[in-house]
């Protein structure tokens, strides 16, 4: 049977992590054949050793990429992609892992039905090291629904997470130049190939996403100034935003200028920068907002320490509920 899914999977120092991630690619039912490549990226912890002895033990399942030199997410990404033997590619970091043993199953049979559909994706729970909840989801809608690129403009790259993205092989065999110097892969990947037909969205939990210490997003956001990490985001998401622009033909122009206009507004907070925020175009921005992200970004403004707080403590509020349930489960 010829292999119809490739899980591509990219990891740098995550031994303690790594291994729920292969053994949730595993456990997957399906009706199809799928491999499995890991892109190791010269860890220099045992990672590798550690997807040397599931390799090792499922040979014919897994494939182990090591990396003679570092290659970065990107390039690493792209090394596993032109390794892939399947019709379609599944996409989960190192440290993130799956939680419906039916998840390609069900991606496959909606993809097979719908050619048209040239991206599939789900809803992923946000947990800790640990695996516990931490309160946060990664979801767009409360129903199966169908996103246009212009749709996913806005989303960001937190309108899906990787961990739940699955597409048709060939339509990045040849991706464009910019997609190599973007700032992060996930987000361009979903523009590029929503593009091409549409992106459709299953509404069921069926993926993880690990807020590790070790993950690009807290290891970025968790350096000394987290404002200027977070300016560098939104500059790296505009670049983005532009080289899109000029890929799709400006298509989505419209969607484009008002995200782009967005993230401007969102340097400007970070920056602090009240001169800026006092422009006409930016106070646009700000009272076209719900009430909600009116309070949010004022507190973002004003008091960005305590801000900073407030989601820390919301963060351990639901960890303490969730772990008086399991003891209530017992």
């Amino acid at each position: 049977m010829s292999v119809l899914v490739s899980v591509n999977c990219i990891t740098f120092n995550q031994e303690d992590m790594i291994g729920d991630a292969i053994e949730s690619f595993l456990a997957q039912k399906t009706n199809f054949a799928y491999e499995i490549l890991v892109g190791e990226d010269c860890s220099t912890d045992n990672t590798k050793k550690v997807v040397e002895l599931y390799r090792d033990k499922y040979p014919d399942k897994i494939k182990l990429i090591a990396n003679k030199q570092n290659l970065g997410f990107i390039g690493n990404v792209r090394k596993l992609h032109e390794q892939s033997k399947g019709k379609y590619i599944a996409i989960c970091d190192g440290d993130d892992y799956w939680t419906d043993p039916y998840k390609l199953q069900k991606q496959v049979d909606y993809l097979e039905e719908n050619p048209e559909c040239t991206l599939c994706f789900h809803a992923a729970k946000v947990v800790d090291n640990e695996k516990g909840p931490l309160g946060t989801f990664v979801r767009p809608s409360k129903n199966n629904n169908k996103y246009s690129a212009g749709d996913l403009v806005f989303g960001g790259g937190g309108f899906m997470h990787s961990s739940s993205m699955i597409y048709p092989k060939y339509l990045m065999d040849s991706p464009p130049n910019w997609f190599f110097t973007s700032s992060v892969y996930d987000y361009p990947l979903a523009l590029i190939l929503s593009s091409h037909g549409y992106a459709y969205y299953i509404d069921e939990f069926m993926s993880a996403y690990r807020m590790s210490h070790g993950s690009w997003t807290t290891s970025l956001l968790s350096m000394k100034n987290i404002n200027t990490k977070k300016i560098a985001i939104n500059k790296g998401d505009i670049q983005i935003l532009k080289s899109f622009n000029l890929y799709s033909d400006f298509k989505y122009k419209d969607q484009v200028e008002k995200e782009i206009l967005y993230r401007e507004f969102l340097i400007s907070i970070y920056d602090r920068n009240l001169k800026e925020l006092k422009k006409p175009k930016y106070k646009k921005v700000f009272n076209e907002m719900g009430l909600k992200r009116k309070v949010k970004y004022l507190l973002l403004f004003c008091m960005p320490n305590y801000s900073a707080k407030l989601a820390r403590l919301y963060g351990s509020f639901i960890k303490v509920k969730y772990n008086l349930f399991q003891k209530r489960m017992v």
